[in-house]
């Protein structure tokens, strides 16, 4: 592992950009909303974050542990950052300056803003955490998974909140007041991530099965999955098809 991250131009399909690191493997990578900035974690417990168009270093955040998620605010410029180690921080992009620090739990592995700016955490000891990415007071505990949640996502709307774990399912959430709404049964294997399409109306899962499902549609409650034809991709079986790096408590 070089420790590099890289930044492709989609209609060339060229690399545009190449952010050195060489210390340690880097796992964790994030665009500002206003796509100016990116911030990236890994191996040596340290977030930094980056012009997005010159790949100039702007500023070395430390954490510690293994940073497994990063991710900015989608209405300021805050960026928060989870480690291996239970460490949960929030910077501001534009200063450097810490903002807030969340009480240790359990190994963090994702952590997401959901559209009104609170903040979602997942880990270790299978809860999801929804926090008050201000004041840092919990505001909601999803109980449900049994075991290690890996991944987190907000719905576009803010209304909902999708995890995945250990235990082989993806769980959706009521985002307030936090009551589980369905479970998923996609995969055989644990599921490493979870992502809503920008119109919140379906799904999409990675897991270490070697299978990606990418059109489960949500509708009332219930999961509506598009041909296995169309959404998995199983010719890497076992192979981890995201986050691979890490993950693993």
């Amino acid at each position: 592992m070089d420790g590099a991250s890289k930044v492709w131009d989609l209609a060339t399909q060229r690399e545009v950009l190449s952010l050195q690191n060489p210390l340690l493997p880097t796992k964790a990578i994030a665009f500002s909303a206003d796509g100016r900035w990116l911030a990236t974690g890994g191996d040596e417990g340290l977030v930094k974050i980056w012009n997005a168009d010159s790949g100039e270093e702007r500023f070395t955040l430390p954490l510690g542990g293994v940073i497994h998620a990063v991710a900015f605010s989608p209405n300021d410029p805050r960026v928060a950052a989870a480690s291996e180690d239970g460490s949960v921080k929030v910077w501001d992009a534009t200063t450097g300056e810490e903002l807030l620090s969340l009480p240790r739990l359990s190994g963090m592995y994702d952590l997401a803003f959901l559209s009104n700016g609170r903040l979602i955490t997942a880990g270790q000891d299978g809860v999801t955490r929804v926090w008050d990415a201000i004041s840092g007071q919990e505001l909601l505990t999803l109980a449900g998974h049994k075991s290690t949640v890996v991944g987190v996502a907000g719905s576009p709307d803010g209304t909902r909140i999708a995890t995945s774990g250990y235990d082989e399912t993806l769980r959706v959430w009521d985002a307030n007041p936090g009551h589980e709404v369905l479970t998923i049964a996609a995969h055989q294997d644990v599921v490493w991530d979870v992502r809503y399409s920008p119109d919140g109306e379906r799904l999409a899962s990675v897991s270490v099965d070697g299978t990606a499902n990418c059109g489960m549609q949500i509708q009332a409650g219930c999961c509506l999955p598009y041909p296995k034809a169309i959404c998995q991709r199983t010719d890497l079986p076992g192979w981890p098809l995201a986050k691979t790096a890490g993950k693993s408590p």
